[in-house]
């Protein structure tokens, strides 16, 4: 029994003993042989450890929709597009908005165009009226296309003609008046819705524009072969409206120039104005061939490059009148007064002159080498030159004291 626990305690003694080789030495105990005690570990030389590699760089992370650069890059350009397309959208509602302006005033020219065509209708159907008890109703319709005249410069050429018309049709030079047609007072004036044509006419609008009086865009005046005796043109009738100074050099315009009436480039050949009011008018370029100006007054009437052949102008009064380059061809100016009017480069080819007053008029270059009567003629203080032709045995008195 001695020997068996011997046993056990030398197979524990072995178990804590032989590690790894337990089991053989237990067994080996067990048997009753002491068993080979292990080798001593020798103990070996340190194993220096391995280097530790550096940590690799992270990569570069990839550019994404979250990355600083990105929003960096999409400011800028944010910048730069911001102004373009604020342009763009202005530039859009500017052209929307002219698109639209442009719809609406197309709109309102048809809507203008037919309104002035329903005016200028009425108006003809009113001047259409015939008949002394009609009258204002003729004086409505002139007055209405004057005003259409001065809305519409498209109308004004087709207005001036049937104006013209108007004024041939009721006011001609032989024909008696018939019971349609407007009554000729007694006195020697045109009728009452003559005279307002003639008035309508001669303020026409666009007077200052070249070619006016002679483009027919604006209209040409005819009024040849009428009755216009006694007629006013003046938009001044009265000759006190002006303030005349006599000096001894001659008569000065103290003040405004008067404005009459605009008859630039008128046919007014052979028409009947004796004793018509014409101060200030515009005639210039006129044809008053032939015409009929007996008293009448054209002081500071403007006949540049009219055309006065054959015309009467007995008796007439043209002070300070403008005849520079007018054409006076066989016109009759007897006792006319002419004091300081403007005769530069006129042509009076045997004219004639029999006691006309020619003080302080200038007469350069003027033409009266046939001109009748200069005997007769008051040529005090008239201005001449070298090319002044005068009649044989004519010349110019010039006094110190007076010019």
């Amino acid at each position: 029994m001695a020997k068996f626990g011997n046993r056990v305690t030398a197979a524990r003694a072995a178990w804590r003993a032989y590690g790894p080789k337990r089991l053989s030495a237990v067994r080996t105990a067990w048997r009753g042989s002491t068993p080979t005690a292990p080798p001593a570990p020798v103990p070996s030389a340190p194993v220096p450890p391995a280097p530790v590699p550096p940590a690799p760089a992270p990569p570069a992370p990839a550019p994404t929709s979250e990355g600083p650069g990105w929003r960096e890059n999409v400011t800028a350009i944010a910048a730069i597009l911001s102004p373009l397309v604020t342009g763009f959208t202005v530039l859009v509602a500017v052209i929307a908005l002219l698109s639209t302006n442009q719809a609406n005033q197309g709109q309102q020219r048809l809507a203008e165009q037919g309104q002035i065509t329903d005016r200028f209708t009425k108006a003809i159907d009113q001047l259409g009226q015939e008949g002394n008890s009609k009258v204002a109703i003729r004086l409505g319709g002139i007055y209405a296309l004057e005003r259409i005249m001065r809305d519409s410069v498209d109308d004004e050429r087709n207005i001036v003609e049937i104006l013209c018309a108007f004024v041939r049709e009721h006011a001609r030079l032989t024909v008696q008046p018939t019971p349609t047609s407007s009554p000729m007072p007694s006195e020697g004036v045109p009728a009452t819705d003559v005279q307002a044509a003639l008035t309508v006419l001669g303020r026409r609008p666009n007077f200052d524009k070249p070619g006016f009086g002679t483009d027919p865009q604006y209209g040409i005046v005819d009024l040849s072969r009428t009755e216009l005796s006694g007629a006013n043109l003046s938009y001044h009738p009265r000759y006190g409206s002006y303030v005349i100074e006599t000096f001894p050099s001659g008569a000065k315009l103290n003040g405004t120039t008067p404005s009459g009436a605009n008859l630039t480039g008128a046919n007014l050949t052979g028409a009947n104005l004796s004793n018509a009011n014409l101060i200030g008018v515009n005639l210039s370029d006129a044809n008053l061939t032939d015409a009929n100006l007996n008293h009448a007054n054209l002081m500071l009437a403007n006949l540049n490059g009219a055309n006065l052949s054959d015309a009467n102008l007995n008796n007439a009064d043209l002070l300070l009148a403008d005849l520079n380059r007018a054409s006076l061809d066989r016109a009759s100016l007897n006792s006319a007064s002419l004091p300081s009017a403007n005769l530069a480069s006129a042509r009076l080819f045997e004219a004639d002159l029999a006691d006309a007053n020619l003080s302080d008029a200038n007469l350069t270059g003027a033409d009266l080498g046939s001109a009748y009567g200069l005997e007769t003629a008051n040529l005090r203080c008239a201005v001449a030159d070298e090319e002044t032709r005068l009649p044989q045995g004519v010349s110019v008195p010039f006094d110190r004291a007076w010019c």
